[in-house]
This record gives structure tokens, sequence and C-alpha cells, in this order.
């Protein structure tokens, strides 16, 4: 299983499996960081950039303003962490706000093995950029300005689910 000459390397690499891929070079010796910047690119990362676009003509401005936006919010959805403004996080609130307001939609769903969470999961993770009209995503992007934290998306998947609450259980 040891694929490198050199066991200090292989050491480094073990020690940070949450660090960016460190690249190997001659000699089994790292390199730097691959991707370059650090950011593991994820798919659709453009559908995060997309809403920017109209804030500004200039592209540098909306460069900054979403890099601003991207490592004070969004960043923690990339990640899995025990962070309170993680992915994981946001789940677990998902799934308690849905079992306390709309128990039975809840219930009916568990009855036709379908997971809720896995319906909101993209709504989440992508922070509804590919569900909302890029209005509607401004006022999701205020309230997340407003309150400093990403605790919106959930409470807005979970009211979306309250909402549509007799039509799922209707089906």
């Amino acid at each position: 299983m040891l694929f490198f000459r050199d066991r200090q390397v292989y050491d480094l690499l073990c020690s940070k499996p949450n660090h960016p891929i460190i690249a190997v070079g001659p000699h089994d010796k790292p390199v730097g960081l691959y991707p370059a910047c650090g950011v593991i690119p994820v798919q659709h990362f453009s559908c995060y950039f997309a809403p920017f676009c109209y804030i500004s003509d200039q592209k540098e401005e909306i460069y900054f303003i979403f890099r601003a936006f991207y490592c004070k919010y969004l960043c923690h959805l990339q990640t899995l962490s025990s962070h309170p403004q993680g992915i994981i996080s946001m789940c677990k609130l998902f799934e308690d706000l849905l079992q306390t307001y709309e128990p039975e939609v809840c219930y009916h769903l568990n009855l036709l093995g379908i997971n809720p969470l896995k319906t909101v999961f993209p709504w989440i993770y992508y922070a509804f950029v590919n569900v909302l009209e890029v209005d509607q995503l401004y006022f999701i992007y205020d309230r997340i300005l407003g309150f400093e934290s990403l605790e919106i998306l959930p409470i807005a998947a979970a009211s979306i689910f309250s909402f549509r609450a007799n039509m799922i259980i209707n089906c």
C-alpha cells in the first residue's frame, strides 16, 4: 500500500487528509499544492459565481465580491466538518425543523421510502442557485449577510416542504 519510497512524504500526505493535494515531484518530494489555489473545484462551481455577475459590469469588482462571500459563507458548505455553519449542521437543522413542524409529512415520506434530505441536499449545498431566480437568490443572500449565518438555507428548504405539506401528503 506504500507507493512512496520516502516514508516522510507518505506520512506528510496521510497526516493532512483535509488539505489540498500535494504534488509529488522527482524523488518523491512534495513540490507544491494541487491545484495551485488550494481549492479543490466541485461540480457546478460556476453556479455559485453566476448570480454575482448581475451586480456590476466590472469583472474585478464582481470577483472580489464573490471571493469575500465565498470565503466567509459558502466555503463551509464545501467541507465536511463539525463547524456550526458546515453542511452537516445545515442538514441536521433541516431534518430537525421538518420533524418538529411537519411530522405528518416526515411520516408519509418515510412510508413511501423517500428521504427528504436527498431532495433538499442540492438546494442547501448550492445555496438554492439552481432552484431560485436571481432576484430571489439576492433575498437569500441578503438574509445570509444580515444574520451572518447560513441557517437561512435549511430554514428556507424546510419552509418549502411546509408550504407544500398538503400536496406531499396527498401524493
